[in-house]
């Protein structure tokens, strides 16, 4: 995942259609959608840490924590 820190929007690597949840820095899930293409608007999100969870076609999990500018 890049940018990181991102603007609005981040780009995905190594993964194409994947289960993505975003949560903010207390663990409250604010966001969970399918990802279909190689990145995602966060524009709409105030600058702050996130954390980002994937989950690709594989059962695969990545989490990395995502800072918005």
């Amino acid at each position: 995942m890049y940018p990181n820190p991102a603007g609005n929007i981040l780009n995905f690597e190594g993964i194409e259609r994947a289960k993505i949840s975003i949560y903010d820095i207390t663990g409250r899930r604010l966001e969970e959608r399918v990802l279909e293409g190689k990145s995602m608007n966060i524009g709409k999100y105030s600058s702050g840490i996130y954390i980002l969870r994937a989950e690709d076609s594989k059962g695969k999990v990545y989490t990395e924590k995502i800072i918005k500018k």
